[in-house]
């Protein structure tokens, strides 16, 4: 019993011993951490009076194996309209159709210039580090299609983290296996970030055939799907005031499309294959910051029904070109003038011959507090021609 006092009074000592040493230790020592760069982009610095949900790193990372689809679905009130698993997934924002809400990567509306709309599920949530749905209208900040709000996906460089290689899979129901590898290159002056993933899924699930008299049992059938992709993302510190980065994101998805409950049997399939180029460079002054960036988009669709001996093939690209200047007028004012060109070209059977347009848009955006920041407001003008 008495040992058992003076150990309880040896160990009692200790922890304040060693509590003592850690507070001089952490209140004499400087802790480095690494570099984190974070964007400024328009939603967050002009986005006064707008609904903004963010979705943190560690939500992203819950998600890692599942598409954007699940995510929102889950993790917000966006009304997600989906044709089952595999098959396409549109977006709502307070009653607003898919093409009336505006999918930015990067500061760059990736929506299909074909049909105005984004399939969700196939966009992996492992391919970006953070999200942020706009909640209402938002054109004058990204143009047309953003009339419901936006969907902004996001990546941030971390400098000085060396190397770092992390791995992960899954698997579900119906034989759908995901797997996903992120490897990090990270200097004091440039970042390289490489990420793949890979799907597939039988999605045979059983379902009542209620178009049928008998309402039978069955198994969905022709319904297999197989994604793949890359993105591949490039920073660098010019010096101390011009950044640059490049990114790459490349993407195969290859899809069965199931009968409807009165076919017998469907033999038709799609293909889809994206090829997204983006590149910003920024230098930096006293009181204003000056943005040159670009990206070429370019995607085929190609549909096949050999049922019907239909055979389908769409392309489409986008070049857009953009610069933009911002500057820091006063205590609490920030003014942004900019200047954006867009030139689309499709290609389809449907087509006569192959359409263009060309989209030259100027905006203007000055933020401006009073009282205390009591009063914080925001003006907006864009014009568009065309």
């Amino acid at each position: 019993m008495l040992i058992n006092k003076y150990t309880y009074c040896f160990l009692i000592i200790l922890m304040l011993a060693m509590g003592t040493m850690a507070q001089s230790v952490l209140k004499d020592s400087i802790i480095e951490l690494n570099e984190f760069l974070i964007k400024a982009d328009r939603l967050n610095e002009f986005s006064y009076g707008s609904k903004v949900q963010n979705a943190e790193s560690s939500l992203i990372k819950q998600y890692k194996t599942q598409n954007l689809s699940d995510l929102i679905r889950s993790e917000s009130s966006v009304y997600i309209k989906s044709y089952g698993p595999g098959n396409l997934a549109t977006s709502s924002i307070r009653g607003a159709s898919a093409n009336q809400t505006a999918i930015i990567f990067n500061g760059f509306n990736i929506n299909s210039p074909m049909n105005g709309i984004s399939d969700l599920s196939l966009i992996p949530v492992c391919f970006f580090d953070d999200m942020q749905i706009q909640y209402g209208g938002s054109g004058t900040l990204w143009g047309s299609g953003a009339i419901g709000g936006s969907i902004h996906l996001n990546n941030q460089p971390v400098f000085n983290k060396g190397i770092k290689i992390s791995a992960g899979s899954s698997i579900e129901s119906f034989n759908s296996l995901r797997h996903n590898l992120d490897i990090l290159l990270s200097g004091q002056k440039w970042v390289s970030v490489l990420r793949t993933f890979r799907l597939t899924a039988e999605n045979d699930f059983p379902f009542y055939n209620t178009a049928l008299s008998d309402t039978p049992l069955l198994n969905q059938t022709n319904s297999e799907i197989e994604q793949s992709g890359l993105i591949f993302e490039n920073y660098f510190k010019l010096n101390e005031k011009q950044n640059l980065e490049l990114i790459l994101w490349y993407q195969k998805n290859q899809r069965n499309i199931p009968p409807n409950m009165l076919q017998v049997e469907e033999k038709a399939n799609q293909d889809d294959e994206s090829l997204r180029l983006t590149t910003e460079w920024k230098r930096s002054f006293s009181k204003t910051d000056i943005f040159i960036r670009s990206a070429f988009f370019n995607e085929n669709i190609l549909y096949e029904d050999k049922t019907n001996n239909i055979l389908s093939l769409s392309t489409s690209s986008t070049l857009i070109c953009e610069t933009e200047t911002k500057i820091r007028t006063g205590k609490d004012q920030l003014l942004n003038l900019g200047l954006n060109n867009t030139y689309i070209s499709a290609k389809a059977d449907a087509y006569n011959g192959s359409p263009d347009q060309n989209r030259i848009s100027l905006f203007s955006l000055y933020r401006f507090s009073l009282l205390n920041k009591k009063l914080e407001s925001v003006i907006f003008i864009r014009n568009c021609s065309m």
